[in-house]
């Protein structure tokens, strides 16, 4: 699998987007997120990578196989 990302941190001094890719090769399953960081001018770059911690909690969860992809989606959101 190849994957590439590009980012613009815009008029900020930091990048508050992530962007992360989860992967099972053995299953072919892919979970691809991106997290803009929605804390305000302060708290983006906090804000994303929090999405981006949780997610890797839950797919480890699942071990890369989510059963039904919305269920997964909903419990990732509580």
């Amino acid at each position: 699998m190849h994957m590439g990302c590009a980012k613009h941190i815009g008029g900020r001094q930091e990048q508050q987007d992530e962007i992360a890719c989860f992967a099972d090769p053995d299953t072919g399953t892919y979970f691809l997120l991106f997290a803009e960081g929605i804390g305000g001018f302060q708290g983006g770059v906090l804000a994303s990578r929090t999405v981006i911690a949780t997610a890797r909690r839950y797919w480890g969860t699942c071990r890369g196989i989510p059963g039904d992809p919305e269920e997964f989606l909903e419990e990732f959101r509580q």
